[in-house]
C-alpha cells in the first residue's frame, strides 16, 4: 500500500523571504515541465511517497577572524553592513547558532588574538538583536601593527585550550557544524613572521591537518573554511586600496576543496559574498535518506520551489554522477539516500517529494 512519510521542521521566515526575493532566476530554473503527481489513495499501491523540507542544519558555530590593521577600515565596514545578508539564512529558524569574532594581529602579544571579541562574547538565538550585536562587536578598530597578521594561528588559538575552556568557553561545540571566515588584506604571517611576538605560530602545513581532524576522523563535511582575502598571485586593488595575495589562506582553500571558499576582498559589493557564506553556514541538506531501501530505477523525484502549494517539477537523475543541471542528484545505494552538491541542492524553503518502489 502507499506509505506517505513527511519530515518537517519549522522553516526560517528569513530563508523563505530571501529565496523568494534574492535567489536568481537562473539558479532556480527547474528541469523539465510541471508534473501532476496526483494523490494515490489505493491501499494496495506498492509505491512509497516521502516529503522533505529544505531547512537549516541543527547547529552551527561561526568564527570571523578579522584583520584589525590600519588598512582595514572599509573592509570592516563592509562586513558590518552586510552581516544581515549572512544572518538571514538562519536567524529566526530552529538552528542553534553561535557567531563570534576574534582579531588576528599579534604584535607584542596582544591578548585579544584568538579571544572572542566584543561586548557580546558570542551571538546565539537568545541574543535580542543579532545584527545589532554583531555591529557592536565590530569595534576592534584599525590599530594593529600590520606585520603580525596571523589568521591561521588566531583560529587555532580560539578553538583550542586554554581559550576554548577559558574565555571562549561554550562557543565551540564538537557536534556542531563549524565555519571559519578569515577577513584580511594581507597574507597569513603565521609561518614566516619572526618579528611577531614569541613566534609560536602554526603555518598552513600544520593548520590543515589540525583543522581537518578537529571534528574527528569522520568529521569531513562538518566544517567549512572561507577566505575573504587578496587574489592569488599579485593580489588585487580597489578603491579601498591594495590587497596582498592571501597565499597562506589560499593554500588552505585549495587543500580543503569543496569544504572551503574564496572571495576577493577587493569586491566592493559584499552582499552576495555574505549571502553565499550565510547559506554555507546554515548547512542546508545535501543528502536526503530514504525511509526504506529503494529500487533505484523506480525513483521519481519532484521539487516544489514554493512549498506545498506550488507546482511540482521532476528532477533529473545524473547517472554518470556529473552535476551539470540545476537540482541534479545521484542515488547513493550504500546510504540509501539522494545526494546533491552544494550547487545543486534544493533551495531553502522548497519541498522535495520522492516516490519509489521498495527493494525486493
Amino acid at each position: 500500500m502507499l506509505r506517505r512519510q513527511t519530515w518537517f521542521t519549522s522553516l526560517s521566515i528569513f530563508a523563505l523571504l530571501a529565496c523568494s526575493s534574492g535567489c536568481g532566476a537562473d539558479a532556480l530554473s527547474p528541469v523539465g515541465d510541471p508534473i501532476d503527481v496526483g494523490d494515490d489513495d489505493d491501499d494496495d499501491s506498492p509505491w512509497i511517497e516521502e516529503e522533505y523540507y529544505q531547512q537549516p542544519g541543527e547547529a552551527t558555530d561561526v568564527l570571523f577572524v578579522v584583520d584589525n590593521s590600519c588598512s582595514m577600515m572599509e573592509e570592516q565596514n563592509a562586513l558590518q553592513t552586510n552581516f544581515y545578508n549572512f544572518a538571514q539564512w538562519f536567524v529566526d529558524s530552529n538552528m542553534d547558532y553561535h557567531v563570534g569574532i576574534t582579531v588576528l594581529d599579534d604584535y607584542q602579544g596582544q591578548p585579544t588574538v584568538g579571544q572572542l571579541y566584543g561586548p557580546t562574547r558570542y551571538i546565539d538565538p537568545s541574543t535580542p538583536d543579532p545584527v545589532g550585536a554583531f555591529t557592536g562587536n565590530m569595534t576592534m578598530g584599525y590599530d594593529g601593527w600590520g606585520n603580525c597578521e596571523v589568521g591561521l594561528s588566531a583560529t587555532q588559538r580560539a578553538l583550542s585550550e586554554p581559550l576554548a575552556g577559558g574565555y571562549n568557553q561554550d562557543f565551540y561545540r564538537d557536534d556542531a557544524y563549524l565555519m571559519v571566515v578569515i577577513v584580511s588584506d594581507e597574507d597569513d604571517g603565521s609561518y614566516y613572521d619572526s618579528e611577531c611576538y614569541g613566534g609560536n605560530y602554526v603555518g598552513y602545513q600544520e593548520f590543515i591537518p589540525w583543522f581537518t581532524q578537529l571534528k574527528g576522523e569522520d568529521g569531513l563535511g562538518l566544517f567549512h573554511f572561507a577566505a575573504i582575502t587578496g587574489d592569488a598571485g599579485a593580489g588585487c586593488s580597489s578603491a579601498w586600496g591594495d590587497a596582498e595575495a592571501g597565499d597562506g589562506y589560499l593554500d588552505v582553500v585549495d587543500a580543503l576543496g569543496d569544504d572551503a571558499t574564496f572571495h576577493s576582498i577587493c569586491d566592493q559589493d559584499w552582499s552576495d559574498v555574505m549571502s553565499d557564506l550565510g547559506q554555507r553556514a546554515a548547512n542546508y541538506q545535501t543528502e536526503f535518506g530514504l525511509g526504506a531501501p529503494a529500487q533505484e530505477d523506480s525513483i521519481q523525484v519532484f521539487l516544489d520551489l514554493d512549498g506545498p502549494e506550488g507546482p511540482l517539477w521532476e528532477m533529473e537523475l545524473e547517472e554518470d554522477h556529473e552535476f551539470e543541471l540545476p537540482f541534479a542528484y545521484i542515488y547513493n545505494e550504500g546510504l540509501n539516500a539522494l545526494a546533491f552538491t552544494y550547487e545543486t541542492k534544493p533551495p531553502p524553503g522548497s519541498l522535495l517529494r520522492v516516490r519509489y518502489l521498495p527493494a525486493e
